[in-house]
C-alpha cells in the first residue's frame, strides 16, 4: 500500500528511512493507558523539545539528520546519518523505544505527514501499533498521533504553524507499542510555502502602487537604505495591471525581498523594461533587478517580468553579479534578450540563484543568434526547483558555466537548440567538487527545430573542463532525433545515468544515439543502468551501457504516458512492463556518491513536475520504483 498524496500548492519533501525500531521489555504500562488523552505525559522521556539543535552546515538542498543524543535504543539501521535512537523511562512505569527524524524545511512549513510503518507482532501474537509524535517548537511541546495499526497513513497537520525549528527543520519521533517493533518504510512530510513567503504587511513593509509609499520600484529601492536588516518592498498591481514601466533596480545592499501581490484575477504585477536601455554603465543596470557584489541573501517574488533589451543582446529580466544566495520564486520572465543570468566566484561561493516555481520562456534576440538564452548561469551554483523553461528565440534553454548545476523536477522543453549546455569556466569548473544533477525531470525537443538537435552538451565550448561527473537520474526526455542525447566534449567530464526513461516521441527513428563524444570528450566516461530507451536507440560503442544493465524496446512499445500530446508525461496506473522495479529496493539502488571534496551528493528524485511551474513530492514504496520522472499512482 501507499500513502496518498493530498495536493497543495508546492511540495517539498525528503524520504527518511529506518530498518527497524526495537521494542523495550514487554509489560503493560502507563504509556498505554495514556494513548489518546495525555501521551505527553507518559511519554516523558523524550529528549525536550529545547534540546533539538541542528546543525547550521547541512547543506539547504540535501537533508541529513543532525546527531542528536542517542540512549542506546536498538536496531538495524539502513540509514544511520539520518535517524538518531533511543530508548527512555516512561512515567516510571517501564520504557520505550523511539526514533527521531529529522526533516529540512527551508522555507516551506509542514502540511502533511505521510508514513509506512509496519507493526510487529509480538511472540505471542498480540497485535502491535505505534505513535506518531511532532515537535511542535513554538509550544515547546510534541504533538502526538495515533495508535496506528496500519502500515501506511497520512496525517493532516493543523493550519498554525510552529512545526520548524530555528534552524528551519522539522522533528518527528515514532514509538512502537511497549514491548513490540515496528519497521519504518516511509516517514515523509509535505510542505507548502511558509505565510511568510506570501506578501508580508505592516508598519516597517515598504509598498509601493497606487495610494502607496511610492509610485515606483526605484524609488521604494532608494528608501530602503544600505542595510542589513531585512527589508521588504511589496509591490501593489496598477489599475487594470498596468505595467510598472521601465523599471530598472541596481541592488547594492544584502536582504532584501521584493513581493508582488496579485490582481483579484490572479494576475502577477508586470514590470516591463520596454524603451530603457539597460546599457550596464556605470549604476544602470543589465537587468529589470541586477543584484551587485554585496547583495547577498536578496529575494524576487510573484512577478511578472518582460521586454529587458540592450545594445550589447543581454539585457536581462534577473542578473546576479556576484551576490550570493539570491531566490526567485513564482515569477514569469519572457522577452527579455536573456531571461536570467548570473556570474560569480567558486571559491567565494557567489553567484549563487536559486530558481523555484518559476516560468522562463521566450527570450532571446534575433540580431545576435545563438548567443543569448532563456538561462545564462555561471558562478557558484545555479539550483532549480520546479521550473518551466521553453521556447528560447536563438540559443540554448539553459546554459551554465556554474561550479554546481542542480536541476530538480523542471519541465525543460523546445528550444532554439540543445536544451541544457553546461559547459567549462576556467578557475571554475576545474576545480574539485564541481558537479551538475539533473534529476526527476521532463525535458523535451520541439520537433521540427532548425538549431543543434542534442538534447545535453556537457563539458567544455572554451577550451578548458568540466572536471567532474553529470548525474542524470529519473528524467523522461523526448527527443525524435538521431542527435545524441547526451554529447560528452570534456576530457574529465563523466556522465552517469540512472532509471531514465528516453523516448522517441513515437517518431520510431532509426539509427537514434544515447551518447557521442566530441572535441576532447570520451565516450568511455558514460556509464549507467536502469535506463529504459525507445527502439531506435542502441548501446553506444565504447561505453559502460549494455543491454544487461538497460532496456531497449522494441518498436512496438511506447511508455504509458497519460496525455503526452498535452505535455502530460506522468504514467498510466497499472504495473507496466520494464518500466517498473518491483522487488527492486531503492536503498540498494540509489547511491550517495561524493563530490570531489569527499562531501555527500544526493542523487534521489525526491520530487516530480507539477504543471504549470511547480512541484510535489515523489512518493515510492520502499521496495518499488519506476523509471522516468514520475512514479505510477
Amino acid at each position: 500500500m501507499r500513502p496518498g498524496i493530498i495536493p497543495c500548492a508546492a511540495l517539498a519533501a525528503v524520504l527518511l528511512l529506518l530498518s527497524a525500531c526495537a521494542g523495550a521489555a514487554s509489560r503493560v504500562s502507563a504509556l498505554e493507558a495514556a494513548v489518546g488523552s495525555a501521551p505527553e505525559a507518559a511519554y516523558a522521556g523524550l529528549p525536550p523539545i529545547s534540546s533539538l539543535h541542528q546543525g547550521s552546515d547541512i547543506d539547504p538542498f540535501y537533508v541529513d539528520v543532525a546527531h542528536l543524543a542517542s540512549y542506546g535504543g536498538e536496531a538495524e539501521v539502513l540509514a544511520p546519518d539520518r535517524i538518531a535512537l533511543g530508548t527512555a523511562a516512561s512515567g516510571g512505569s517501564g520504557v520505550f523505544s523511539y526514533a527521531l527524524y529529522d526533516q529540512e524545511l527551508s522555507n516551506f512549513t509542514a502540511n502533511d505527514l505521510h508514513f509506512q510503518i509496519d507493526p510487529a507482532e509480538s511472540l505471542n501474537g498480540q497485535p502491535g501499533s505505534y505513535m506518531i509524535a511532532l515537535a511542535h517548537f513554538e509550544s515547546q511541546r510534541w504533538e502526538w498521533y495515533g495508535p496506528f495499526s496500519d502500515a501506511s497513513g497520512s496525517i493532516v497537520l493543523p493550519g498554525q504553524q510552529g512545526y520548524a525549528s530555528g534552524w528551519g527543520h522539522a522533528v518527528f519521533a515514532v514509538v512502537p507499542r511497549l514491548g513490540f517493533g515496528c519497521t519504518v518504510n516511509l516517514l515523509q512530510m509535505s510542505a507548502a510555502l511558509q505565510p511568510d513567503q506570501q506578501p508580508p504587511t505592516g508598519d516597517d513593509v515598504i509598498t509601493v502602487g497606487p495610494g502607496r509609499d511610492f509610485s515606483n520600484l526605484m524609488d521604494a529601492l532608494a528608501a530602503a537604505g544600505s542595510g542589513p536588516a531585512t527589508t521588504d518592498i511589496v509591490v501593489y498591481p496598477n489599475a487594470g495591471n498596468q505595467p510598472y514601466a521601465m523599471t530598472a533596480l541596481f541592488v547594492t545592499r544584502p536582504n532584501l525581498r521584493f513581493w508582488g501581490v496579485r490582481t483579484e484575477d490572479n494576475q502577477r504585477p508586470i514590470l516591463d523594461g520596454s524603451g530603457f536601455d539597460y546599457s550596464g554603465v556605470g549604476s544602470i543596470p543589465r537587468a529589470i533587478f541586477q543584484f551587485q557584489p554585496g547583495a547577498d541573501n536578496c529575494e524576487v517574488h510573484g512577478f511578472e517580468l518582460r521586454a529587458a533589451h540592450n545594445s550589447s543582446y543581454n539585457g536581462a529580466g534577473i542578473r546576479v553579479n556576484q551576490a550570493k544566495a539570491c531566490q526567485v520564486t513564482d515569477c514569469v520572465i519572457h522577452s527579455c534578450d536573456m531571461g536570467v543570468m548570473s556570474n560569480g566566484d567558486a571559491v567565494l561561493q557567489s553567484g549563487q540563484l536559486v530558481l523555484s516555481g518559476c516560468q522562463i520562456h521566450s527570450n532571446g534576440n534575433l540580431e545576435d543568434p545563438g548567443y543569448n538564452h532563456n538561462i545564462y548561469a555561471g558562478g557558484y551554483e545555479l539550483y532549480m526547483l520546479g521550473c518551466e523553461v521553453y521556447g528560447s528565440l536563438t540559443g540554448h534553454n539553459v546554459k551554465s558555466r556554474a561550479f554546481i548545476n542542480v536541476l530538480d523536477a523542471c519541465f525543460i522543453h523546445d528550444s532554439a537548440n540543445r536544451e541544457l549546455d553546461l559547459v567549462d569556466a576556467a578557475g571554475v569548473t576545474d576545480l574539485p567538487g564541481c558537479h551538475s544533477r539533473v534529476i526527476g525531470c521532463v525535458i523535451r525537443k520541439a520537433p521540427g527545430m532548425e538549431g543543434n538537435r542534442a538534447v545535453i552538451h556537457y563539458g567544455q565550448d572554451g577550451g578548458g573542463d568540466r572536471d567532474g561527473p553529470l548525474y542524470l537520474v529519473n528524467n523522461t526526455i523526448i527527443t525524435p532525433y538521431t542527435s545524441p542525447v547526451i554529447q560528452l566534449s570534456g576530457a574529465n567530464s563523466d556522465a552517469v545515468l540512472y532509471s531514465n526513461l528516453v523516448w522517441d516521441g513515437g517518431a520510431d527513428v532509426p539509427g537514434q544515439q544515447i551518447a557521442a563524444a566530441i572535441s576532447s570528450g570520451n565516450i568511455a566516461r558514460i556509464s549507467g543502468r536502469l535506463n529504459w530507451f525507445s527502439g531506435g536507440f542502441s548501446i553506444p560503442a565504447g561505453g559502460a551501457l549494455d543491454d544487461n544493465n538497460n532496456y531497449f524496446a522494441l518498436e512496438s512499445e511506447e511508455p504509458p504516458f497519460t496525455d503526452p500530446a498535452a505535455g502530460d508525461y506522468r504514467l498510466l496506473p497499472g504495473n507496466h512492463a520494464n518500466l517498473s522495479k518491483a522487488g527492486l529496493s531503492f536503498l540498494d539502488f540509489f547511491p550517495t556518491p561524493t563530490d570531489g571534496n569527499g562531501n555527500p551528493v544526493s542523487i534521489f528524485p525526491a520530487h516530480a513536475y507539477r504543471a504549470p511551474f511547480s512541484w510535489f513530492v515523489r512518493i515510492m514504496d520502499s521496495e518499488e520504483f519506476d523509471i522516468g520522472a514520475y512514479q505510477t499512482p
